[in-house]
Parts: structure tokens; sequence; C-alpha cells
């Protein structure tokens, strides 16, 4: 449509899916004709912005046929061409203006350009943003969630129709951090790609036709920070990259112009979540574990085809172990690296201080990783980016608005948000917030001057909570300084709000029946199913199932429920009961055991004690679960008070029937007779019977028989001196039947000690109750008898276990000895004195390799170089750089005051041992308690390896 002084008015339909259609409307003035000719590509953009796929084939006619949903005339101007009024507005109606006007405004009445409008250049349509941190952390468009990728890999971050970002990470150690990315901008090809080691090439702005411009600034200790700014929104959107020593950050941000459509590893900008390339939707929920497991086979789905790479050196190798090193198990070398504390000598900043919630985590799992406090001090924590506002405007009604309207569909407000009150994520308020326009300016008709007019609104709209920490705290609900931490802003609304119906997940399963309700205090196996407000959830994996019935994991409700649930399904009315179990996978047992009974110290179930209860056969558990079998409330399956608890002490390991016929007394088949009978049994401590030994037994007066019974290995050998081998409750825990026997065996003295294994080297030290350093492995010895002298020799335990061997209620001989120390043998004599391992007088050395400080010449302007880019090049232009130096040093014995990490080596006289490469093993290597010994077993193998012998 031709519009008067030259200006026209271009239609362009656009094809979308019936029944929905759009237009959008261009004018354009005789004085824009030359500017016209990028029309093309700006409107393919802006139609990109908009959601439109389908803007190739753009053609400009004159006359567009009759469109429905298009008015018959400029629906911005009613009556005539907005831009060319029929009379100056500034111009009186009277008079037409002389050379010398009486009114002193300026000749010239009409302003020479066009006066804003307050509109944007481009329509924003809703902010997001997404950063990837070292580590790396990627946060991603939907607020509020993120997920670790630590692997390396090279991957799309952001795909949508105007751009593409590119990124490679690799591993470094104990993280991962990207090393290289690019961005891509794809109306005009243009390029930006940098790298870790400080190259830089970018085209982008260069053609002048494209939405995007480059920007650099170098700043402190070699870092720099570049930033592709996109077009002109309101509020601004861009692609910032902070390249530093230690690795690089990436945060994108901005409206939906720019970002509409975008898909990898940054998320999905339209559907919210993550999404492979496929289009398969990956589970957010969960622990962090949990969603970095998943993350793998997000990476993968999103790795660069070698032939579409913008990186350098494009590579198909992706892989999700942090390691990195050498060897056939590793899949990347070690990137140069430097701790955070020798760049950023002056951080002071704490995690604490980001005030960004997921942030602060991140923070925090870092400095946990690396042991260096100042990750707090990098610049993606330092200059947090995160939008919450996620509003969309109908793009029809933006383009046909001078000024875009407040964001509104029908709905109506919840209530009120009050400050202070509990809230929780999730949760809907409403909040009025008053905004005022930013300025607009019109000539003063008398005096020619600018005349300034602000406008004040009102509007009331819906927000929703999405932190429980911050919510409901003063000074963070809507329309403050801090909403961005607590609710994300929706609708404008009016009236009373319908309460919205999320979608119902399909039934759980074929019978749609709800399982048990959810209970708080409830233990829960992995797996376990529970149901609220009809929906079902599954409880976790092991071990995370043990939070899924503690306080603050409650199945949507609690803050971390995510952690410990995960919704299966819905579910309506209740399971049909069944009128029995159903064994399938169950041993038949038989008779039924005798029933649970509170039991104290002295009468303890052990380890493989049955009892029965409602028809199934349950088994005690092994250490350190067995402490509980006999306590009150772990009765299984009817103590009503705590239920479930009887799960951590008992197993369900078959059902029975009737009752176990009880044995009058043994088979004495005469084939089993072992002739004359030892003593008598009598009770002792838990070290008067040992291994091997026998006693016997009266089990019938009338006629007189008698039982040969001996004595079961360590550790049931403790339980031979307490309970009689008849004993009903515990006989059967020390004592095994022999056969029967007549007669009598004379006593013997003491315990015999033929099952033992004897050191003939003498023996350790006796054990006393003053030393408080026993470690795993170190072996003390006990006196038994003295008239004969007799010892045997006391093992300390491993880990877990190893702490109870200083502590005085587990010194050996004692009830509990058995949960510290391990019965070696007999010992006889003194062990002698092993002497210090013969001084060492070769030249044993190993390869060590370091990164050391150096500098290096460069060219003047670049990143981290002494000259400014105006300055004589020379070699007085240096900037830092770390280098990796590799020396032969000598090999010492292991020292406290040296702080060593994976491949060194130290030795012992002439034996060598090396620290090893993996985390977290190679962290203990400086502690004392894994110092290497010679001896073969021990705790140290857990941090070192052995390495040969020095020449």
């Amino acid at each position: 449509a031709n519009l008067s002084n030259g200006g026209c008015s271009h239609n362009l339909p656009l094809t979308l899916p019936p029944p929905k259609r759009s237009q959008l409307v261009i004018n354009h003035g005789r004085r824009r004709h030359e500017e016209m000719k990028s029309l093309p590509a700006t409107v393919a953009l802006l139609l990109a912005a908009l959601g439109t796929a389908k803007a190739a084939n753009l053609t400009h006619s004159p006359s567009p046929s009759p469109d429905p949903l298009t008015p018959t005339q400029d629906p911005l101007t009613p009556t005539q061409d907005p831009l060319t009024p029929t009379q100056d507005p500034l111009t009186p109606t009277t008079s037409r203006p002389t050379n010398n006007p009486t009114t002193g405004r300026p000749t010239t009445l009409r302003p020479t350009n066009r006066p804003t409008t307050g509109r944007p250049t481009t329509f924003c349509g809703g902010t997001g943003s997404c950063s990837i941190n070292p580590d790396p952390h990627f946060n991603i468009w939907d607020p509020g969630f993120y997920y670790d990728f630590q692997g390396g890999c090279d991957m799309i971050a952001i795909d949508n129709p105007v751009l593409q970002v590119q990124i490679r990470t690799r591993p470094r150690r104990y993280y991962s951090t990207i090393t290289q990315l690019a961005i891509k901008i794809k109306a005009t090809g243009e390029v930006f790609r940098v790298h870790e080691d400080g190259r830089v090439e970018n085209a982008i702005g260069n053609s002048g036709a494209g939405p995007a411009s480059y920007s650099l600034a170098n700043l402190s200790y070699g870092r720099s920070r570049h930033t592709i700014s996109l077009g002109s929104t309101t509020p601004a959107s861009y692609i910032r990259v902070f390249q530093s020593p230690w690795g690089m950050s990436m945060t994108a941000y901005g409206c939906a112009a720019y970002f509409a459509g975008s898909e990898g590893m940054c998320g999905s900008w339209d559907s919210n979540g993550l999404r492979h390339k496929d289009g398969t939707v990956m589970n957010v929920t969960g622990s962090y574990h949990d969603k970095k497991n998943r993350a793998t086979a997000l990476a993968t789905s999103w790795m660069i085809d070698p032939d579409d790479s913008l990186l350098w050196d494009p590579s198909e190798v992706c892989d999700p172990s942090s390691r990195c090193g050498t060897g056939s198990d590793v899949a990347f070398p070690c990137d140069a690296t430097r701790r955070l504390q020798d760049v950023l000598p002056t951080c002071t900043r704490t995690c604490a201080d980001i005030g960004v919630p997921q942030f602060v985590e991140q923070c925090e799992v870092d400095v946990q990783l690396s042991g260096d406090p100042s990750w707090a001090c990098t610049d993606a924590y330092v200059d947090p980016v995160i939008a919450t506002d996620r509003v969309y405007v109908d793009p029809v009604v933006a383009t046909n608005t001078l000024n875009v309207p407040p964001v509104g569909v029908p709905g109506g407000c919840y209530d009120a948000y009050v400050d202070g009150k509990s809230y929780k994520i999730g949760d809907w308020v409403s909040f009025t917030v008053i905004t005022t326009s930013a300025p607009s300016y019109t000539r003063d008709p008398l005096t020619g001057g600018w005349i300034t007019k602000t406008e004040t609104t009102k509007e009331k709209r819906n927000y929703k909570c999405i932190s429980n920490d911050w919510c409901g705290r003063s000074g963070y609900g809507p329309g403050s300084v801090g909403e961005s931490l607590a609710w994300q802003k929706d609708i404008k609304c009016s009236g009373i709000a319908i309460p919205a119906t999320a979608p119902t997940p399909p039934l759980w399963n074929s019978q749609g029946g709800c399982p048990k309700t959810y209970k708080a205090g409830t233990i829960h196996d992995a797996g376990d199913v529970v149901s609220v407000n009809n929906l079902v959830y599954q409880c976790a994996s092991e071990p995370t199932n043990l939070f899924c019935g503690m306080t603050g994991y409650a199945p949507n409700k609690d803050q971390y429920w995510e952690v410990a649930w995960s919704v299966i399904g819905s579910c309506t009315g209740t399971l049909s009961p069944t009128s029995s179990p159903v064994y399938v996978t169950l041993q038949d047992l038989g008779g039924c055991p005798e029933e649970w009974e509170a039991r104290t110290a002295g009468e303890a179930y052990e380890e493989g004690d049955q009892v029965s209860a409602e028809g199934l056969v349950f088994a005690c558990k092994s250490f350190p679960f067995t402490m509980h079998c006999g306590q009150q409330g772990y009765e299984p399956l009817t103590n009503p008070a705590t239920p479930d608890a009887w799960k951590m002490a008992w197993e369900v390991i078959g059902y029975c029937d009737g009752i176990r016929s009880p044995t009058s007394s043994p088979n004495f088949d005469p084939a089993s007779f072992v002739g004359i009978c030892p003593e008598e049994w009598s009770s002792g401590s838990i070290v008067k019977y040992e291994e091997g030994d026998m006693v016997s037994a009266v089990v019938s007066s009338t006629p007189l028989r008698k039982v040969a019974f001996r004595c079961k290995a360590w550790p049931f050998s403790g339980h031979c001196g307490q309970f009689s081998p008849t004993n009903k409750q515990g006989g059967s825990l020390g004592w095994s039947i022999v056969g029967s026997c007549g007669g009598s065996i004379g006593p013997t003295a003491s315990p015999s000690f033929v099952k033992l294994a004897v050191s003939t080297s003498g023996c350790p030290n006796e054990y006393s109750a003053s030393v408080t350093n026993y470690e795993a492995g170190d072996m003390v010895a006990r006196t038994v008898s003295t008239v004969p002298l007799r010892r045997i020799v006391y093992k300390c335990r491993v880990y877990p276990n190893t702490g109870f061997c200083n502590q005085s209620g587990f010194h050996p001989g004692s009830q509990y000895d058995h949960m510290a120390w391990t019965l070696v043998g007999a010992c006889s004599g003194t062990l002698t004195p092993t002497a210090a391992p013969a001084a060492y007088v070769g030249r044993c050395k190993f390869n060590k390799c370091m990164e050391v400080d150096d500098t290096e010449q460069c060219a003047p302007g670049s990143t981290g170089c002494s000259c400014k880019a105006n300055d004589a090049a020379g070699p007085s232009c240096q900037r830092d750089i770390k280098r990796r130096s590799c020396n032969d040093v000598d090999v010492n014995p292991w020292s406290s005051s040296v702080d060593y990490d994976g491949g060194d080596v130290v030795r012992i006289g002439a034996k060598r041992f090396k620290c090893r490469m993996e985390w977290p093993n190679k962290l203990w290597c400086s502690a004392e308690a894994y110092m290497p010994t010679l001896e073969k077993s021990g705790i140290w193998h857990q941090a070192w390896t052995e390495n040969g012998t020095c020449m």
C-alpha cells in the first residue's frame, strides 16, 4: 500500500498451520528506501524471533490480495499515514510561519529526524538465561534447574534459527572446563571463536549487515571478557565469555527475539527442561549424581559433527570421565591447570557472598573438589546472571502496537502476597506492581523546547514461587530488588483465579489403584512406591533411599523431595487386596521358628538368627545392623510406633507353616560315636574355649546319654564360653555336634591351641589401654595362661572398625573385641626387633612433571600482553604463561612436610611407592595415616602402589 509522502506499507503473510495465521506489518518512508536493501535478512531474523521458521520465500508485493485477518487499512493509522500528518503539529492552523516568526520558534519547525516512540528496535518477547561455569555447571533456560557434565566432549550448547554456540569441554583431573567456544550468526555466516590458550578469531560485526557486534575487555590476572551483543532489545541481549588461566565460562542472556527455539546443552527455550537432539526428554529431577549420569547421554546426542564444527581441531571423542592423563583407559591428556589461589591472591570472597542460591551450591562443590576457596572469585560468580522472567508476548499484538502493552491473557488473581509469610516452591500469589514509564519527549508549541512526560501505571500480576529459601523472606517479594531470586513473574490478572489443574500423568500400573499413603518417618527401600493426592511416587535407588522417610523430603511438599522421590504416574482408589501373599520368589522353610522377642546384650540375636511373624521367616542382618535385631521398635511387621524400622535389622528369607518340631535329643548314630567323652562344659569368658575345643553335655539322664560338641571357628568361638551347647537360645551359635560319647577324658589345664597358627618369630607387644593410636594391621598379644605361658595374637581390623581398637570397651578378650580385633594365632617368645631399613646409598630418581610460571614474547594488544596495541613490538612485550616442566628428581623417604600429588614417588630403603593418580585417592598421599609401609596389607594401599626397587 503506497502512502503519502512516499511512504508505503508492506504486508507479509506468514504461512502457519491452520487455523492460526499472523502477519507482519512494516512501515518505511522514502528516506529509508536504501536501507530496505537488507530487508530480507532483517525480516528473517525478526520472523525467527517470533517463532516462525518459514521466512525463506518473502516477496514484495505493492498490492497484496485481501486477507480476512488483515484490516483494509493500516492498523496503526485508521485514517492516514501516521508518519505524515496533514499538518505539522507544531504549526498553528491560523497562519503559516514566516521567516521572522513572532513566537520565537526556530525557523525549521519539523524535526529533521523522526522522534523516538520508546519502542525497542527489536521486540523482546520474554527473557531467559543460560550459563556454563567451570566444573562445569550447566544452568539451563528453565529457571532454577541445573546439571553437571564433567567429561570431555565437543557439543552444541545453543542452536536456534538466529545463531549457534559450540563448546568443547576437557577434564582437569577432578573437574572439567570449557577449553574452546565458537558462535555463528546464521544470517551473515559471521563466526567468533576463542581458545583457552589465548587465541581469538572474530568476524562478527565486520559485515555491518547482521544484528550482532563484538567487544573485548582485558581484565587483571590474564583474564578477558568477550561480549557478543545481539541487536537492540530491552533488556539487552548478549553472549558473554570469560577467558582465564583456569578455564572459560559462558553466559547467554536476553530476549526471545534471539533465543526463541533454542535447543542444546542449555536446554529447550520453548519447551523448558532438557531434550536430546532427537527430541527425547531428559529427566531433570533427582540427585546431583542422578542428573550427572543422565547428562552423558545428553552430551553424546548433542555432539558436533566434525564436518559442521567451528572449533579448532574437531574431535569425535566424547568421554564422561573427569580423569585425564596417560594410559589406554584415559581419553584425554591433562590440560595445563592453575589454582585460583596462585592467580587471585587478593580474593577474600566466599561462596555465601554470591547471592544466587543455585550458584552458591555450585561454588561450594567447586571448593570441595579443589580445596581452593577462591573459586568464589571467578567471574561467573562475581557477576552472576540468571533470568527468571520467561513470560511471552503475543507477537501479533506486539508488532501492531507502537508501545508494547503489558503482557496479559484472561485469568484471575491468586491470593495477595504477604511479606514474611511462609511459601514453598510452586505456590502462587498476586501482587500489584507500580511502574513509571520511560520519559517521552514532545515539542512545546509555544517555546519550541522539549517537554518531558512520564506515566505511572498499576498492574496486578500473578507470581510463582521458585525458591523455598527466599520466597517468604522480607525483601525478596514480588516487586522488590530480590524478586528474581524467589519469584517468577507470570500473567497480568484480574478477578479471582481458578486454580490451574496440571495434566494428570497416566496410571502407574494396569490396576490403577493407589499404593499406601506416604507417612513421614517410615524407612523405605529403594523402589518403594507411595501415593499422595492421587499421584504415585517411587523412592530413589540406594543409598539415596535413606532420605525417603526423612523430614524435608516429603513427596511434592518439602524442599528437597525431588532428591529422594520421582513421580511415576497417577492412581485412583486403592489397590485390590489379595487374600494372601503370593510367595513366588520366597523359599518354603517348613515349620516356623520362634517368634521375635526383645533381648538384652547378653542374649542378643546374632547374624543369621531366624524368627517368624505372620507366616514369614526373618533372618537377622550382618553387623552393624545386628545390634538392632533384639531392640524394641525393630520387631518384624508388628510395631506400629516405628513402622518399617524392622527393615534395618531383619530381612525376609522365606515363608513357613506350623512350628518346627523340637528335637528331643540328638540322633545317636553308632557311626558318629566318638569314644570317651571330653570334660563337661562350664561357663567362662569368650576366650575360655578356642576353635576345635571339645566338651560334652548330658542330654538324657535315664538312660544316661552324653554328646560331644566342638567349638566353632572365630568369631563364633567367642560364644563357646557364654552358652552351653544345649542352651536353647545360644548353644548353636558356638558349638556344633560331633557325636555321642561315653566315659570321660581327663581335663586339660587350658584350651588347646592346636587349631591356631603358631608364630615362631615371637610375640608382639602386649595390648595396652594407654596406647591410643592403634591403626589397621597393628598386632598385639594377650596372655591367656601363665602356667604354662600361652599368648595369642590379635590384629586391628581395617576401617571403619579401626576406630574401636583404641577404645577400652573393645580390648582383646572383651565381649566386643571381635568388632575391633581379628584373632590371628598363638605365639611364643618375643619378636626380634626389626632393624631400620638399610640406608640407601645409590641414586634413585623419578621423572616429575609440574607447571611452572614463565613468560613469552607477545604481539602488542594481544590477550595478556604487557604492550598495548599501539606500542612497538619487541622483546619488552611479554605475557605470563604456564608451561609444563619435567625433571628427574630424587626418590626420598615419605615426609609429612611434603605435599604429595598423583605420580610422586617415595621409598622405604630401596623399595619404591607411587602416589595413585586417581581422585580422591591421591589426596590421601600426604596424610600420615596413609604413609606406605612394608606391610603387605594395610590402609596405605588406598593411596600408594608399589613401584619397584631402586637400582
